[in-house]
């Protein structure tokens, strides 16, 4: 699988080079860009999920992906093989998530939203998230980039559901699969809720 590793975050950029405003999405660990982030007036979003329903985003997305090899076990297996061990995507989602917190929390330029936020109220994130930015943007303009960023609309655009990815196995597990709060209650066991629900802690 693919690791990161806090001491060599060099080769897992790319230097861009354009006017600003320049747009930058990141699932790298804080390590890997405070440094960078530590004086700068960069304005961040970090956005949250709930970790039982990225554990489970991580699992079929584990089965549908090419390079980190079409994972073919069940998720109980995923769960034990990746999640107990500390070894999917960028390491422990937990601590990563607390470093982006403790890092973002601290600066006035940054926000914290979360995924069942946007979920429940699409069109009033984006106000926040506009206005975060400094780039307020009207309640009709609002209504509009709700309407076409709704996940099932979304998942039926080509673009968005990266189709044009060749080491996605869509026939698998499709990239925008559910997109819906809660559904790691078809998956988890009393064992892994207790389990999560203890890291959370």
């Amino acid at each position: 699988p693919l690791r990161v590793d806090p001491q060599n975050c060099g080769a897992d950029f790319v230097r861009i080079q354009q006017s600003d405003p320049c747009i930058i999405k990141t699932h790298l660990p804080i390590e890997c860009l405070q440094h960078a982030l530590k004086h700068s007036n960069a304005r961040i979003i970090q956005t949250l999920r709930n970790p039982k329903d990225t554990f489970i985003s991580y699992y079929h997305f584990y089965r549908m992906h090419k390079s980190l090899g079409c994972f073919t076990g069940s998720w109980h297996d995923f769960f034990q093989q990746y999640i107990v061990t500390d070894d999917a995507g960028y390491g422990n989602l937990f601590q990563h998530s607390a470093d982006w917190w403790n890092f973002n929390k601290a600066r006035k330029n940054s926000m914290i939203i979360f995924y069942e936020n946007m979920k429940e109220d699409l069109k009033g994130s984006i106000t926040a998230m506009a206005d975060f930015l400094g780039t307020p943007v009207a309640d009709r303009a609002a209504e509009l980039i709700a309407d076409k960023t709704e996940f099932d609309k979304m998942k039926k655009d080509a673009k968005t559901n990266m189709e044009h990815v060749q080491s996605f196995k869509q026939e698998i597990s499709e990239f925008m699969r559910k997109g819906i709060v809660g559904d790691w209650k078809n998956y988890f066991n009393d064992e892994e809720n207790e389990y999560v629900e203890k890291e959370y802690n």
